[in-house]
């Protein structure tokens, strides 16, 4: 099979035969072959202008192919955005947790287990908030999937009230990360809250 032609983004139709040269060659990723995926990613980047509807094309496939081509077209969202980056990344991070649902709800437990190893390689790629939902999505599917916790300074989606704002003095703007409390309040307000909620508990 010869590699597709990079379109010319200044060429009339160049985006049409960019995808169509693109969903061809995405149609035959139906197993995993590195060299399969390695020429899509290239293809991926020389076609940047249009990154994405190729995103969109790659989305598409990772819905419609058979669970036993999803995987390998996951191999290939992960390549496109660890080797090119850029757009893929951008437009890959903003569908991730829906596209990753979309092919682990799909497959069998052996690719679940090639699925968590993808997702371990995500750390230092993806934003960690992104990552902590989409683990989130996956355990409510499989409970055996860890939920890795968010570092400290990065704050976790809560109903619960952050005590900073509570107890930050108009004066004294307070720095990410830490408690300022107002010489005006002798004890911080959440205190008597958890010292009423445990006396509840304990009667």
């Amino acid at each position: 099979m010869s590699e597709p032609t990079p379109a010319e983004p200044g060429i009339p139709g160049a985006r049409e035969d960019a995808c169509r040269d693109y969903q061809s060659s995405l149609e035959d990723l139906t197993f995993n072959s590195k060299p399969h995926i390695n020429m899509l990613t290239i293809l991926a980047e020389e076609n940047l202008p249009f990154a994405k509807e190729i995103f969109s094309l790659i989305e598409a496939q990772t819905a419609k192919a058979p669970s036993s081509e999803k995987l390998p077209v996951m191999y290939l969202m992960d390549s496109s955005v660890k080797n090119v980056g850029r757009e893929y990344l951008i437009t890959f991070t903003t569908n991730l947790v829906a596209t990753f649902i979309c092919v682990f709800e799909k497959v069998d437990e052996n690719t679940r287990k090639r699925l968590f190893k993808l997702r371990s390689t995500w750390d230092e790629i993806f934003p960690l908030k992104k990552l902590y939902a989409l683990d989130v999505r996956v355990n409510l599917l499989d409970p055996a999937w860890p939920i890795k916790p968010l570092p400290p300074n990065v704050n976790t989606p809560s109903i619960h009230v952050n005590p900073k704002f509570l107890n930050k003095s108009p004066e004294e703007p307070s720095t990410p990360g830490t408690v300022v409390t107002s010489p005006s309040i002798s004890t911080p307000p959440m205190v008597p809250d958890i010292q009423k909620n445990l006396t509840q508990e304990q009667l």
